[in-house]
């Protein structure tokens, strides 16, 4: 039980230690600027935009957004459901029965 309990403890303070430093990268971020320390990622973020595309700047309107949200959600428990069936696959799922469409 005090293992628990010092796991708990660790696991929060490994939080509050991340949190600080993780909150001053993202207000950075949000303000457009670019912050020290990760400037040698640049190469890596620009041929990631390049292999994106461009990105819009107008609007998504309320059909397009709701359409992509189903389309995400879709995609995502088919995902889920193809883990499911190929998990005995998976390491350490040779023991767990995989789940079939019966």
């Amino acid at each position: 039980m005090n293992s628990l309990i010092y796991q708990g403890l660790f696991f929060l303070f490994i939080l509050l230690l991340l949190a600080v430093p993780l909150g001053w990268y993202i207000k950075e971020i949000m303000q457009g600027e670019i912050p020290k320390g990760v400037s040698f990622l640049q190469p890596v973020e620009r041929l990631f935009y390049k292999a994106i595309g461009p990105i819009s700047k107008k609007e998504m309107s309320a059909k397009r957004y709701a359409l992509n949200v189903l389309l995400l959600s879709f995609f995502s428990i088919v995902l889920l459901i193809a883990i499911l069936m190929t998990q005995h696959f998976l390491p350490g799922g040779s023991s767990v029965k995989n789940l079939t469409l019966r």
